[in-house]
């Protein structure tokens, strides 16, 4: 004779069930966790197999480079040119390092935009892909942290191109096996690319504060024409730089600039004239060779000139912010 006790094949007890629901409810909580982290299932949580810290990059500003990091000659002379049979012009190109002191540094910083847009990537000690986030621009608390396992190395990569809408995508060359090595980006002519690797260490669960500064990679030149000389006024210029291209490739592992073939001239628009000195806003170059200053149509009092092509063999080196002072003689 059967137990009376003995349970029925197929049927579970409350407590069975009970207990194979918080089973499935354990797994689902930790699928679910990676699913939402910032950087995807690859990386682990706290809650299911490590220990994690928060991780927090904080931009304190953007810089150009200066005589430490560069050799471009102190400044560039060039001889007077012609301009007319009546006037000369002279020019040199100054990079702004040689003229900044404890009182005018300021002006080797950028000026980044507010609400920027910026990309902070990660990698692991081994250059392995972990994951990517973008951010605002002095919004970053509103957007939140993310986390890493704590007692590793990690590298760090911030870019942006200096726009609050636009910012372009990391690409591979391969997508199943993504390394630093093997990551690059592609700007087009408008961008203002500004650049940062950093390598941090997370001993603990603490929140780790990363402060990093913002390299600018592309040059800067400020065009100002004097024509104090002569006692006459400026009245019209139109001029720009040549070459300026059109698109360039960025190695992410190091921020190494490669140029397409294709280029433009980049416009050089000045701020006010009518007056004997008259300064431009910068310009920006994309460029890493010699470029030339070409004036299209400039008009001195009464004088009138058309398609010059001022000054070749601009020497640029990218990454360097410049004055390039242009001086009338009679």
């Amino acid at each position: 004779m059967k137990n009376k006790q003995t349970r029925k094949r197929g049927k579970f007890t409350f407590r069975e069930i009970f207990l194979l629901f918080n089973f499935v409810w354990v797994i689902y909580a930790c699928n679910k966790e990676k699913e939402d982290s910032i950087f995807g299932p690859d990386v682990n949580q706290k809650e299911c197999k490590t220990d994690s810290a928060e991780v927090y990059i904080q931009i304190s500003g953007d810089y150009y480079a200066d005589e430490i990091t560069v050799t471009t000659p102190l400044k560039l002379q060039t001889p007077s040119r012609l301009l007319t049979k009546n006037f000369k012009l002279s020019a040199e190109l100054v990079p702004v390092y040689s003229l900044s002191t404890k009182s005018n540094i300021s002006e080797l910083k950028g000026h980044l935009p507010d609400d920027m847009q910026y990309k902070v990537a990660v990698f692991d000690a081994d250059n392995q892909y972990i994951g990517e986030k973008n951010y605002t621009y002095k919004k970053e608390w509103e957007q939140g942290l993310f986390s890493l396992p704590v007692g590793k190395e990690y590298i760090f990569i911030i870019y942006a191109v200096g726009s609050r809408k636009n910012l372009p995508d990391i690409t591979f060359k391969d997508d199943k096996y993504k390394t630093l090595g093997t990551a690059e980006l592609v700007l087009d002519r408008t961008a203002d690319f500004v650049y940062c690797r950093t390598t941090v260490k997370l001993p603990t669960k603490n929140t780790k504060i990363v402060p990093v500064e913002l390299q600018h990679k592309f040059s800067e030149i400020t065009t100002t024409i004097d024509a104090r000389k002569i006692g006459e006024l400026i009245t019209q210029v139109n001029s720009n730089f040549s070459p300026h291209y059109n698109k360039v490739s960025v190695q992410l592992n190091s921020g190494q600039l490669s140029r397409s073939k294709a280029s433009v001239n980049a416009g050089v628009d000045f701020l006010s004239l009518n007056a004997m000195v008259v300064t431009s806003l910068p310009t920006r170059i994309h460029a890493d060779e010699n470029v030339t200053y070409n004036l299209s149509n400039l008009v001195v009092g009464k004088y009138v000139l058309k398609s010059y092509e001022a000054y070749k063999n601009l020497k640029i080196t990218p990454g360097i912010k410049y004055k390039l002072n242009l001086v009338i003689t009679p």
